[in-house]
């Protein structure tokens, strides 16, 4: 196995599974209750743009929110795609090579 294509085709699913959440989040407050939490998260999102999306795709967290608040910000598809795509990329890549240099080679 080839930590680098199986941490591409991880990524595009998980990207198209995040496309969802952004399109959900194109319904507005029907789905998104307003809170402080989701206020918070919109004014990051205002802020950094593509970077925020970027480092969250980098880090373990709960991103369907985070594509849901994207979608209801109106945020572009392609701006939101292809940010959660390429950090999804280096942290699966990491993940992988540190896995199989602690385990051995995968078979």
């Amino acid at each position: 196995m080839n930590v680098f294509w199986i941490s591409i085709l991880g990524s595009a699913g998980m990207a198209l599974n995040d496309s969802v959440g952004w399109l959900v989040g194109r319904s507005g407050d029907v789905v998104i209750p307003r809170s402080k939490r989701i206020e918070k998260l919109e004014k990051k999102l205002q802020k950094w743009g593509s970077y925020a999306l970027f480092g969250w795709a980098l880090i373990p967290f709960p991103y369907d929110i985070v594509a849901m608040v994207a979608g209801y910000l109106e945020i572009p598809y392609r701006k939101f795609v292809l940010p959660v795509f390429l950090g999804r990329v280096i942290r699966f890549i990491v993940l992988g090579t540190g896995v199989v240099a602690i385990w051995g080679k995968v078979v």
